[in-house]
């Protein structure tokens, strides 16, 4: 990534306008999608949210903010963010180094546009160790290229037909590759990958049950529905109760 560009479009967060560092405020996160795309490795997404928005006119609201709130807000930012990679099957010990760089830095930060470009670039950074820690075991080129074009295109229809295309190989070559390296067909693949990337959806509240099945491109809500139960063993709203009730017992 040019770091040009990140310097000068920075504005990853309204939390950091905020002056506080609980976690109940990251809710006014730019993007409600943010931590999604860091669990699910989404980097290119992080990447577009980070250049989309305006820098400058962020950095002046936060102008009359005391800088070392600014800091405990990114500190939070932060924090959430690792939280979220790890849940995306980052190594711990990744997750740590990233943390800790955070406070190692924090004292250098004199202005709350360096506290926000640095957390963008953990943002972004976090993102791309989840893809990278995604793609890890896959072995075969043409699986790898194909899951790829699955993972950057997980919100959209995808058909065989269409990876096959992007893969250079026909549908039942590919489905061969898909079995032996990965244990799925391309068609078993892109379904748990939607599933996943829809658990994190529910998880973090910013899509209703209800509208998960336009989300990720599905005929219908009864679709939908039926292929998460399949998947997961209950329900969407089932799923999402769970959650609730968990957070409750923590």
């Amino acid at each position: 990534m040019n770091n040009a560009s990140f310097e000068n479009k920075i504005d990853v967060l309204d939390v950091l306008m905020i002056d506080t560092a609980e976690i109940d405020n990251l809710s006014s996160l730019s993007s409600p999608y943010l931590l999604n795309y860091i669990q699910n490795g989404q980097y290119e997404d992080v990447k577009n949210i980070i250049l989309s928005i305006d820098f400058e006119a962020s950095a002046n609201r936060v102008i009359n903010v005391e800088l070392q709130k600014v800091k405990y807000g990114g500190y939070g930012l932060v924090c959430l963010a690792c939280c979220f990679a790890s849940l995306g099957g980052l190594p711990k010990t990744e997750v740590r180094k990233l943390n800790q760089a955070y406070l190692l830095n924090e004292p250098n930060f004199q202005t709350a546009k360096d506290v926000m470009v640095y957390c963008a670039r953990i943002c972004f950074t976090l993102a791309k160790k989840v893809y990278e820690s995604k793609f890890s075991q896959i072995q075969t080129p043409i699986v790898f290229h194909a899951a790829d074009y699955i993972h950057k295109h997980i919100k959209e229809k995808i058909l065989n037909k269409n990876v096959a295309k992007q893969s250079n190989c026909s549908v039942q070559y590919l489905n061969k590759l898909f079995k032996e390296e990965i244990g799925l067909t391309v068609s078993q693949y892109i379904i748990k990958e939607k599933i996943e990337y829809s658990k994190s959806l529910i998880a973090s509240g910013k899509v209703d049950t209800s509208d998960l099945y336009k989300e990720l491109s599905f005929c219908s809500q009864s679709h939908f529905t039926q292929t998460f139960k399949k998947q997961v063993g209950i329900t969407p709203t089932q799923y999402k109760r769970k959650l609730i009730h968990e957070n409750r017992v923590k």
